[in-house]
């Protein structure tokens, strides 16, 4: 004998004849969506235009003012348990905001010093160095321009240019010249 569970009255249903009927799911017929234009609505869509237009004006033009209020919210919510914990030391409220600015202005200056010292120091370096460099820069350029020189292929290949097939021609019959090795020649 099989167990057979009842069927719950919104599954089926029993007609005047005795027969189950599905009812379950029975046919709806949904209403259309239809849109109906009329002048109110007209108005209405062109005033939320009008609106988000002023919005957008205001917004762009107040824009630095905002950030700064936004930005001033945020710090004051920042430092206000700093600010508590020194009124429960018996700090006064303004000074206590005016200690916690000195400090992070401290702060911000200690690692402004730790991050500029070595690029101070770097740059002096640079600048003592650079006569040198710009002597070991032209000398390179001095000894490009003799290789080129000395080498008519290669000077042939520049004068022509380095477009298209003859260029890709002259480039196969360069010869292969070993640079010196080591750094440039020192002046």
């Amino acid at each position: 004998m099989s167990a057979h569970l009842p069927e719950t009255p919104s599954e089926s249903s029993v007609n005047d004849g005795g027969a189950r009927v599905n009812t379950a799911h029975p046919p709806t017929t949904r209403p259309r969506f239809t849109v109906a234009i009329t002048p109110r609505s007209t108005w209405f869509a062109a005033g939320v235009v009008l609106v988000l237009l002023v919005l957008v004006l205001l917004v762009t033009k107040a824009l630095g003012a905002l950030v700064l209020i936004f930005l001033s919210i945020i710090l004051a919510e920042a430092i206000r348990p700093l600010v508590m914990r020194l009124q429960r030391h018996r700090i006064p409220q303004p000074l206590a905001v005016i200690l916690i600015y000195l400090g992070i202005i401290a702060i911000f200056v200690g690692l402004l010093w730790v991050v500029l010292n070595p690029v101070v120091t770097e740059v002096s370096a640079l600048a003592a160095q650079f006569p040198t460099y710009l002597t070991h820069l032209q000398q390179w350029f001095a000894d490009l321009e003799h290789n080129l020189n000395t080498n008519p292929a290669a000077t042939n290949w520049l004068a022509c240019g380095s477009s298209g097939a003859s260029a890709a021609r002259e480039r196969e019959r360069l010869p292969i010249r070993s640079s010196r090795a080591g750094s440039p020649s020192r002046a």
